[in-house]
Parts: structure tokens; sequence; C-alpha cells
């Protein structure tokens, strides 16, 4: 039922729902809130982002959204795997000084055109956001050994992976889970709808 929907993607920080319909997962955006961007995401062999390399990206989360919705249309014969790690467990194997370091981190949030910190927790629970292209030339030099540490302990950390088959949905706490996914490879046939949500 859609009324158990938040309370599970709360509790887990992210929610697998199985062979359910586009119409359905309209729905299910709808109720999570507003979406401010929606992309169809397919390979490229002349990629212009990221979103459309073959390649694996560095773990990160996206500016902006509170949750993030993936609905799976097609899928690679080879790789694709979607990867999650809860940013809690990152902080737990982080260097206590390298964390209080991080903290004052900031990140461009290319919607917004704004700085936005690491770390915060100014709705009453953690919230982080990183991602590794968007930090400035600065915060690189003057946080170099933290942000080295960090990308160490992400890459050490075994992610939770999930192969999203056609008509499934994957849906994460983005302010709380880091997320990539695999090399893909085989066919390159994959339609992925993603929706970022406040």
């Amino acid at each position: 039922m859609m009324n158990d929907i938040i309370p599970k993607l709360e509790a887990n920080n992210y929610l697998l729902l199985k062979n359910k319909s586009e119409a359905y997962f309209d729905d299910v955006v709808n109720y999570l809130g507003q979406s401010f961007r929606k992309t169809s995401i397919q390979i490229s062999e002349a990629p212009k982002t990221k979103l459309e390399t073959k390649h694996r990206m560095d773990f990160h989360t996206d500016p902006k959204a509170k949750y993030i919705a993936w609905y799976c249309v097609k899928q690679s014969s080879v790789g694709g795997e979607s990867l999650i790690i809860d940013f809690a467990d990152v902080v737990k194997a982080l260097d206590e000084n390298s964390f209080h370091n991080l903290k004052k981190l900031k990140t461009i949030d290319s919607y917004q055109n704004v700085d936005v910190p690491f770390y915060d927790e100014s709705n009453g629970e953690p919230n982080f956001y990183y991602s590794p292209w968007r930090i400035s030339k600065d915060d690189k030099t003057k946080y170099e050994k933290e942000l080295i540490e960090l990308s160490n302990v992400i890459n050490n950390i075994q992610p939770i992976k999930i192969l999203l088959d056609p008509n499934d949905i994957l849906l994460i706490k983005n302010k709380r889970v880091l997320h990539t996914r695999s090399e893909i490879g085989g066919d390159f046939n994959r339609l992925i709808i993603r929706h970022l949500i406040v």
C-alpha cells in the first residue's frame, strides 16, 4: 500500500518495489513529494554527461533532492547494478578529526547555484552531500588528506547491490545514502527513468 512506502523508506534508507507499472511509479513519485527533475537515462557511445557513460561513476549524493526514484524500463545484458552505501557506515570508519574537518567542506549545488555543506542536521537528522566532481578546487586542495581518506573508506565498504529488472522501482533517501551503478556492458540496451524529489 502507498501509505507504507515512506515509513519503510525512512526506516531502511532505501526501498525496492518489484514488478510495478510505470503508472504506479508516477503515483509513488507524486506521493513522495515534488519531482524537480525527470531524466530518461540511456547509455551513449558518445556521452555528453556522466549519466550516459558506460563506466561506473564515483559514489555520490545528488543536489537538493530528498529522495531519488528510479524505474527500470529496460536493463542491459551485463552490469548496471545499483550500488548503495549508508553514509552512517562511512562516518563510523572515518577518523574523528577527518570527519570534523570534512564538516567544513562545501560542495556546489548546480541546480540552485549555492554551496552546500558536506554535513548538517538542519531537519533534526544527519544530512550528507557529497559529489566529488562538484567540490571546488580550493577545497580539494585544503581538504586533500581528508578527501583521500573519505574515498578510501567508501571504496572499502561492501555496498548493497541491486540489479533492477524491468518494471522494478528503487527509492533512496538521497541525503543519507551514497549511490552509483556498476559498469555497463553487453548490449547497452538499458533505459532507466529517474526522478529527483523534494
